[in-house]
């Protein structure tokens, strides 16, 4: 009887495994938006370091919500795909908040 208990041990620890990655890929994959009642506090002026190569792209620093906050993300250089241009992402008031519309790479 004590072998079938760790058995079912062993197996109920792997579903849940199952059911955790599961979700942790589902969760993933749905976009969600955050809608914050106070507005992000303005951008922070940065130095902006050398050029690492003729192909890096300045990405400003930007403000994101934790949840209890905002928390100031420092620029970085980012390699530029080829012909592609940067669109920056920004916050956004709506009719329920402030809300982040990230940036994306364009043709």
């Amino acid at each position: 009887m004590a072998a079938l208990g760790r058995t079912a041990v062993v197996v109920f620890a792997i579903v849940g495994v199952i059911f955790a990655i599961a979700g942790i890929l589902l969760n993933s994959c749905a976009p969600t938006r955050a809608y914050v009642g106070v507005s992000p506090p303005p951008p922070k002026h940065e130095t902006v370091p050398p050029r690492p190569s003729p192909a890096a792209v300045w990405m400003d620093g930007q403000w994101t919500w934790t949840g209890n906050d905002y928390l100031w993300v420092p620029g970085h250089w980012e390699v530029k795909p080829r012909g592609d241009v940067w669109l920056p992402g920004r916050w956004s008031r709506t009719p329920r908040g402030w809300v982040y519309v990230g940036g994306r790479w364009t043709k």
